[in-house]
């Protein structure tokens, strides 16, 4: 009985969240196995979630004058700030992510990996509200990984982290 026992507690269970801005997928496995797992309501797609049809474009004034006429008059460009107003899009996104996980996970202890591109994780990390959130994470464009892929790394992390 004893082995049984050794493998359960050295086989954690954890869920990995895929962040993407086009295809979010939560994951729940262990050191064997993992699989898709459906939370009803949970944002995929941060265009259709934030409703957007195309990307915002600020106008930004300024003030130009003229050295003869001494008083200025305001011109307009047509440029924004796309990495500001992404971000901004993403903060939104994510939290609207956090919270349906946070309603979802709130009974649970089960550690959650997030894993994604360098930029977006950290933008996650900063508005997620899930206490069992790992310090470490998987960083990559794995919107093409398999299963398995995501497998070997994400319990790589988990048992180093039980360790």
């Amino acid at each position: 009985m004893q082995p049984i026992i050794e493998l359960i507690s050295t086989n954690p269970a954890y869920y990995v969240l895929l962040l993407n801005h086009n295809n979010v997928q939560l994951l729940k496995g262990d050191c064997y196995y993992i699989e898709s797992f459906q939370l009803p309501g949970l944002p995929i797609n941060m265009q259709q979630e934030l409703n957007i049809d195309e990307q915002p474009k600020e106008l930004q004034t300024h003030t130009v004058a003229a050295a003869s006429r001494g008083k200025g008059s305001e011109g307009f460009h047509g440029q924004y700030e796309e990495t500001q107003v992404d971000k901004e899009m993403l903060t939104q996104f994510f939290r609207r992510i956090d919270h349906k996980l946070h309603d979802a996970l709130k009974d649970t202890s089960i550690p959650l990996v997030i894993a994604g591109v360098d930029y977006l994780l950290p933008l996650y990390r900063q508005v997620s509200t899930y206490p069992h959130l790992l310090l470490e994470e998987i960083q990559g464009n794995l919107e093409h990984a398999t299963l398995d892929e995501v497998l070997q790394q994400a319990s790589r992390l988990v048992t180093r982290t039980a360790a």
